[in-house]
């Protein structure tokens, strides 16, 4: 397939920006719990006018964390658009990097830690050195989930039990921490959630769980809080004969485990998607809807397939539903008997020769697939979902999907072959680049990158991945957190 829903990567940049990917398995483990964990045996200035806006105008080579690289324009159809679109229908606060919940803690307690008058150039630099040093505290006590900057951090641990700590781009444990860290990757998600203002400030809600966890780490780990707020770099002790050092197994306790105080309110904000309180009325995210789905979602295994998650979810929201959470988990199921056998069939296209075509590439999709138009829910997308993606993606892009919907549940392979050309004609238009293969003269198929895949038989089709709607970080946030009794 052309546009993959493992690595989590589609579309433009701009597109990717919406919806950066993590690790979209649905399998959500058990709350970590730091002090079971074996001891880890070890592997053999910014712009001070104002850090927080500040653009880089020199382009320089960086290395980045693996899991949010973007390897250029994955997505050909535009297909992360419409699950976006239709996954903010549930989902208000997440992105879909933003699935840790030790990220949320460190976030929060980065921003409390230089106080609310600090100036910007200050905050930032503390904020960096504080997730260094979160980092190597959860890199030391061995957190199954790794943080983001693990794969730097475990570097320097192999060399050493010290990390250096500073703001110092050398010392970062991501090539540009400020631009692909937490400062900006999980600053959007608790902001909608209510924890955080626009200007990184702690909200009422987020300031009291952050003073909480500053005096318990005043209490039990003061040398790691020093090394942070110091002028200058420090040299940040985490292990100790090949185990985390007392104070870095506390902090990473911490970050990983919380208080059941916190894990009540970080339930509230960032699963059940409920904000304001003291100052303004509480209120639901996306209608209402999510906490809504979080409740049934806490009824549920939280390790089955998403696709059987949805259904289920679907059916259970339908007996008491007062929000349209049903209808909008049914909108997610018609379009995915559209998305899918448009990607697996543009990413045969982009597999053939020179001199293929239309007809030709039709027929072999409509002998391999003689029952996949029977089970696309044309008439449903174009009546129940259309008007939903219309406001998003605009009037045309909606009509080519509606035609391709037609075409395939008619088992018109030819019709539905050109509605894919045309719409990967116009989505790559609109971004800007050149189509990777269109229609020559005599219907011939000119294909300019191969980068598709083999048409899958049927049954591999009906496997295939379900596009995440927001829900992985949902779940797996649910998981770690847990509803409070």
């Amino acid at each position: 397939m052309v546009y993959s829903r493992a690595s989590g990567r589609g579309g433009s940049r701009a597109e990717g920006a919406a919806a950066l990917a993590g690790d979209h398995a649905v399998s959500v483990p058990a709350c970590r719990r730091v002090d079971s964990l074996a001891p880890r045996t070890r592997l053999a200035p910014q712009d001070q006018a104002n850090p927080m806006t500040a653009v880089a105008t020199v382009p320089f080579l960086t290395e980045l964390d693996p899991r949010l690289k973007i390897r250029g324009s994955r997505d050909p159809l535009g297909i992360q658009a419409v699950w976006a679109t239709l996954g903010r229908q549930l989902v208000g606060n997440l992105t879909l990097v933003s699935s840790d919940i030790a990220g949320f803690r460190t976030l929060l307690i980065g921003y409390g830690l230089p106080g609310e008058d600090a100036p910007a150039a200050e905050r930032l630099r503390i904020f960096l050195r504080w997730e260094q040093a979160a980092a190597a505290c959860r890199v030391a006590a061995n957190d199954s989930a790794a943080p983001l900057g693990a794969r730097r951090v475990r570097r320097a641990l192999d060399a050493g039990d010290a990390l250096t700590i500073s703001e110092e781009p050398r010392h970062q444990i991501l090539g540009d921490q400020r631009a692909t860290g937490l400062w900006v990757l999980y600053n959007r998600a608790a902001r909608t959630s209510g924890l955080v203002t626009e200007n990184r400030r702690l909200t009422a809600a987020g300031r009291n769980v952050v003073e909480q966890w500053l005096a318990q780490l005043e209490a039990e780990a003061a040398s790691v809080l020093t090394a942070v707020r110091h002028t200058r770099r420090q040299e940040l002790t985490v292990m100790a004969e090949g185990d985390p050092t007392p104070e870095a197994a506390r902090v990473a306790a911490l970050l990983v485990e919380g208080t059941v105080t916190d894990r009540a309110l970080l339930y509230r904000h960032l699963v059940q998607g409920i904000v304001g309180g003291a100052s303004e009325p509480a209120r639901g995210l996306a209608d209402g809807r999510q906490t809504q789905l979080a409740a049934l979602i806490s009824q549920r295994s939280l390790t089955a397939p998403l696709a059987m998650l949805v259904q289920a979810l679907r059916a259970a929201a339908a007996n008491h539903d007062d929000s349209g959470l049903a209808r909008r988990l049914e909108h997610i199921l018609i379009v995915e008997t559209v998305l899918q056998p448009a990607n697996a069939a543009l990413g045969a296209l982009l597999q053939e020769g020179h001199g293929s075509t239309v007809t030709a590439v039709a027929r072999r999709i409509g002998d391999a697939w003689p029952a996949v138009g029977s089970s696309v829910r044309a008439s449903e997308f174009r009546a129940m979902v259309a008007p939903v993606l219309r406001t998003a993606l605009g009037s045309q892009r909606v009509r080519f999907w509606t035609d391709v919907a037609e075409a395939a549940a008619a088992s018109r392979w030819t019709d539905a072959v050109r509605g894919l050309l045309a719409l990967h004609e116009h989505t790559m238009l609109w971004r800007g680049s050149a189509p990777w293969v269109r229609l020559d003269v005599g219907d011939i198929i000119d294909v300019r990158l191969r980068e598709g895949s083999a048409l899958p038989s049927q049954e591999e089709l009906s496997e295939g991945e379900f596009n995440p709607y927001y829900l992985p970080p949902l779940l797996s946030l649910a998981g770690d957190l847990q509803e409070p009794a």
